[in-house]
């Protein structure tokens, strides 16, 4: 196997996990454990752009941000942020949606939320 199909079949992998990541998330906010919630994104950040996905360590570090700064402000986010999430899993795994994460009115909000409290 070449570094390109390696690449690939991680990337799939990382993928196929984002759906129960996602559900975590969501169960996380409900639980308001901002902390977990930090540990996750604070992965995403670091993660997202190794395996491709730009938009997920972006996202990642703005949610992350947005908890340091404001936890209410990022728990009232939460459900933009896992539209997104959706939405980065299926442009790249479906191929089902052209999405542009920058133009989105869900990552508008989200970073609308970090500059207010900022």
């Amino acid at each position: 196997m070449n570094f390109k199909d390696l690449m690939a079949e991680l990337q799939t992998e990382y993928l196929n996990s984002l759906p129960k990541k996602i559900d975590t998330i969501r169960t996380l906010a409900q639980l308001k454990k901002t902390t977990d919630l930090q540990f996750i994104f604070h992965n995403f950040k670091g993660s997202g752009s190794t395996y491709g996905l730009d938009e997920v360590s972006a996202l990642g570090g703005l949610m992350e941000n947005l908890l340091i700064k404001s936890p209410r402000t990022a728990l009232e986010q939460t459900p933009n942020c896992c539209t997104l999430l959706e939405n980065i899993y299926k442009k790249y795994s479906k191929s089902e949606v052209d999405f542009d994460m920058k133009t989105d009115p869900h990552f508008e909000s989200l970073e609308s939320a970090l500059h207010q409290v900022a």
